[in-house]
């Protein structure tokens, strides 16, 4: 029987509360960040709406997307070592059930651990990739 890994679970719930928890310092950091560099994805929006833009991100959004992504390697850095781990030993545990979640007759702990897995495994590749965090923003500047 699988034991609940509270690494990955722990890990989950942070990533989840680094963007939603307004009661965590990390979450105002991000949240500063954000309604900083939003100016650059509202310009391109106002610019789109006028015909001026060409619709591409552009080397400023690259550069704020660069800076992000070493505030939140920061901060996961920070929760590690807190959790007096390694990344290695978090992608160790993702693999080992990345392994095992194609079985069949997975228990209630072992499904926990898988989900969590996935979703760990889903917000670093979303956070991480330029594409998909430029079209959040981009997205979210529509709405401001």
């Amino acid at each position: 029987k699988a034991k609940k890994s509270p690494l990955l679970h722990d890990l989950n719930e942070y990533l989840f509360d680094l963007f939603d928890a307004n009661c965590m310092e990390e979450f105002h950091i991000l949240q500063s960040f954000e309604d900083r560099a939003m100016q650059a994805f509202i310009d391109r929006e106002q610019n789109e709406t006028k015909g001026n833009g060409s619709g591409d991100f552009d080397h400023v959004h690259l550069a704020l997307h660069k800076e992000f992504v070493q505030l939140f390697e920061q901060m996961i850095d920070g929760f590690l070592k807190q959790q007096d781990c390694t990344i290695d030993e978090v992608f160790a545990e993702i693999e080992r059930y990345q392994q095992i979640r194609a079985r069949d007759g997975i228990d209630g702990d072992e499904k926990s651990n898988i989900e969590n897995s996935v979703d760990v495994v889903q917000a670093l590749t979303f956070y991480t990739d330029f594409t998909s965090w430029a079209n959040m923003m981009a997205e979210n500047a529509k709405l401001r």
